[in-house]
């Protein structure tokens, strides 16, 4: 099961999907809906078949839901899925202007953002009425984002492949607008020494995981950290950051071995550093 929530909104989507490997026969079943009415639910708002798949094995993964609408990337296939009052949407793909691989996908209303990844990476973005499109590209460079609807920050620098960022990547910001065309981006950082390719955005703030949570301040580039606590482990990158909280998985060790957990951390707690 891959799970989306619209954290704070009160709204949840995920889907199920059941394979038979000696027949080769496979369903998905796709929920969404508000999360009280989907505690016990066994009513799927799309039902998808043998017939209705794009062949045997591909993966919905990194879902993300709105009141309207729930996305999905879809792997190895190298699609966006939009659903919407029970009819699928099948975006991006390799007969799509953005034929590149489908990554760290965002949704804003019914609005699809993601990371198109191609020996560079550019930003696309789709609806259910509108095919997927290049939204953001800069010439020579990788650029992979994050938005939380109010603003949109993202990573940009030159790439070697098999390496990463070949120098320093920038940071960088801009208020979120559904049209590519007003987008007024601003430099925050000219070097974010250390930054990872993922990041999430909230209350004004890039966030970001590693053997620490970094935040950056989107307006002045000040940067904080909070530390791992003792025998505690960070996994992968923040699902959420407020002005409060931010939210990460991790692991806890003990005597008996690790085991896993969801970190709560107080945003007041982070230390200001060079």
């Amino acid at each position: 099961m891959i799970l989306g929530q619209d954290y704070g909104r009160g709204y949840l989507g995920f889907a199920l999907t059941m394979a038979d490997y000696e027949s080769f026969e496979e369903q998905t079943w796709i929920f969404h809906g508000p999360i009280e009415a989907m505690r016990y639910t066994d009513a799927p708002v799309l039902r998808l078949g043998n017939d209705d798949l794009p062949g045997f094995g591909n993966a919905l993964q990194d879902a993300e839901v709105s009141d309207t609408t729930a996305i999905f990337q879809v792997q190895p296939l190298g699609e966006v899925w939009i659903v919407e009052e029970g009819v699928l949407h099948r975006r991006a793909g390799v007969r799509s202007a953005v034929p590149g691989s489908p990554q760290e996908i965002a949704l804003v209303g019914r609005h699809a953002i993601w990371n198109e990844w191609r020996n560079d990476v550019r930003i696309a973005h789709a609806t259910a009425d509108e095919a997927a499109s290049v939204y953001l590209s800069v010439e020579g460079k990788r650029v992979t984002v994050a938005t939380d609807g109010v603003d949109l920050a993202w990573l940009q620098g030159p790439w070697t492949p098999g390496v990463g960022f070949s120098e320093s990547p920038e940071l960088w910001t801009a208020p979120y607008v559904r049209n590519p065309a007003d987008l007024a981006p601003r430099r925050v950082l000219e070097r974010f020494d250390d930054g990872t390719l993922v990041g999430v955005i909230g209350a004004g703030m890039w966030a970001e995981g590693g053997n620490e949570v970094t935040l950056i301040d989107l307006e002045t580039g000040i940067r904080r950290e909070i530390a791992q606590p003792p025998l505690a482990l960070f996994l992968g990158h923040p699902r959420w950051v407020t002005e409060e909280e931010i939210g990460i998985s991790g692991r806890w060790s003990g005597s008996t071995g690790y085991f896993n957990t969801f970190f709560r951390l107080a945003v007041s707690s982070a230390v200001v550093v060079d």
